[in-house]
C-alpha cells in the first residue's frame, strides 16, 4: 500500500519548512515524489483510476526518463480532465506552488517532466527559500 499524501509530506518534511526540506531534491527526485502524488491523488476513495495505473506509473521496468515522457491526460494517463486537475491541485499543495504563481502551469504541462520541470523552478526561486 503507498502512503498518502500528509504522510509522504511528513517523511520528507521531518519538522523542517518544507522549502528547506525540498530545496536540495533533483530532477529524479522530483518525478518519483510526482508519481506517487499522482497516483495517491487518482487512487483515493471515491476516485476512478483508469485501469493500469498502477503498473503504468510504477512498473520497475520504467525507467525515469520514460517517466518524465508520459503524457498527461488522456493520452497518456488515460485520466480525464477532472482528475488530472485532482493531481494538479495536489502537486501544487504538497509543494506549495502557488507561493510563486507556478501552479497556474500545471495545466498548461504535456507530459510528468514539465511538471518535474516546474518543481524544480519553483525550488530554485530564491523567494520560496525567504
Amino acid at each position: 500500500m503507498l502512503p498518502d499524501t500528509a504522510s509522504l509530506e511528513m517523511q520528507w518534511v521531518g519538522g523542517m519548512d518544507k522549502a528547506s526540506a525540498f530545496s536540495g531534491l533533483s530532477r529524479d527526485a522530483i518525478l518519483r515524489i510526482l508519481r506517487s502524488l499522482i497516483h495517491t491523488s487518482l487512487t483515493t476513495p471515491g476516485s476512478v483510476a483508469p485501469p493500469g495505473l498502477t503498473r503504468q506509473l510504477f512498473d520497475p521496468g520504467v525507467s525515469v526518463l520514460e517517466l518524465a515522457d508520459l503524457a498527461l491526460g488522456d493520452e497518456g494517463l488515460g485520466v480525464d480532465s477532472l482528475a488530472l486537475i485532482d493531481a494538479a491541485a495536489g502537486v501544487s499543495r504538497f509543494f506549495s506552488l502557488g507561493t510563486t504563481g507556478r501552479d497556474d502551469y500545471l495545466l498548461m504541462s504535456e507530459c510528468l517532466g514539465d511538471w518535474a520541470d516546474l518543481v524544480t523552478d519553483h525550488l530554485s526561486d530564491k523567494s520560496v527559500l525567504a
